[in-house]
Formats: structure tokens, sequence, C-alpha cells
């Protein structure tokens, strides 16, 4: 995304605005996961309609604001941050959409944001499990049914490939881990 902002001449000022539509468009899917999730089969007649609006718009509204969020808008090399952030609340979104009409379409796009999440930022790296808890909390009544998507979770897990290369063919940077001066222990 740098690479287009670059070429398309774009100032420090502009990429922050980009930066905050993209974080304001996290929120809006955050209040659309977050409804969802108090809509979900396990959670019907739990919480009412009028209950799960309001709850995911304060959800939403809190997560807008609180500033490791705004963080990513301030500073622009936090771009990643925002990627993944939507690619992890899109991934939640397409699982829950998985669980009606088109399943096996919503099931693939739920496993290329997966992919997405872990190229955009490696802290993504538990999303293939949580989306698995997340299906059995909210969606599926037992651990059986969980079990019988099998070949969905394995291509979930196949994800973790993609974190794998990236880190592999990433850049190596000192000022990341352990490499520190003077040098640390993992202990430590």
């Amino acid at each position: 995304s740098f690479a287009i902002d670059f070429a398309l001449g774009r100032s420090a000022g502009g990429m922050h605005v980009e930066n905050l539509a993209l974080h304001a468009g996290n929120a809006m899917l955050l209040f659309a996961v977050v409804r969802a999730l108090l809509r979900a089969p396990n959670l019907r007649g739990v919480v009412r309609e009028g209950s799960a609006v309001w709850c995911a718009a304060l959800a939403a509204s809190l997560w807008a604001v609180h500033p490791l969020h705004v963080d990513a808008v301030a500073y622009l090399t936090q771009r990643s941050m925002l990627f993944e952030g939507f690619f992890v609340l899109a991934a939640f979104a397409a699982l829950l959409r998985s669980h009606g009409a088109c399943a096996r379409t919503w099931q693939a796009v739920t496993v290329a944001c997966t992919a997405l999440a872990l190229a955009s930022k490696e802290e993504a790296a538990a999303l293939p499990l949580l989306l698995v808890l997340a299906q059995r909390a909210f969606c599926l009544p037992t651990w059986r049914l969980v079990a019988a998507r099998w070949r969905f979770h394995l291509a979930l897990a196949a994800t973790w490939s993609v974190l794998i290369a990236c880190v592999a063919l990433g850049p190596r940077n000192p000022t990341v881990g352990y490499a520190t001066n003077p040098p640390v222990s993992a202990f430590e």
C-alpha cells in the first residue's frame, strides 16, 4: 500500500487520511461482527435484537477511540496493523456467514482472509485456532459437529504456511527479538 501511495505522489497527510479511513472501516466491520456474534445460533434467545445492536455499537465505538488502536492512524508504519485488523474481522464475519447459505464459498473467503491477516502481521498467528474455537462457541452446539468440518480446519491450519513464508523470506531486523545490545537471553 505504501508503494501505491508513493506512486500516486501522496503526502504524509494523505497517508494519514487513508489510515483514518481504514480505521473507520475496521470499526464498522467490528460493529457488524459483534452484532453477528450476538445473533449467532448458540446465542439465539439469549440476547435480544435491540440489545445486540446497542452492544455492537458500544463495542465498536470504544474500540474506535481506544488509544491502542488510534496509534495505527497516528503512525503511518502501523498500516500493517490496520490491514491485519481488517482481515481478522473479515475472517470472523466470513466464518459466521459460512453457517448459512453458500457455506463453501464463505469458508473459502474465511481461509483467504486468514491468510491475508497472517501476511499482514505476525500477531495474527493464533487466528486459525481462534476461528475454530469461535465456531464452537457461537455457531455449533457440539464438538462433534466442529470435528465434522475438519477439511475447513485443515485449510485454516494451512494458512500458517503464509506466515512461515513471510517470516522466512522477510528482511532481517536486528532491533526485533533478542538481538539486543547488550545481548539478552530469552529467559531474561
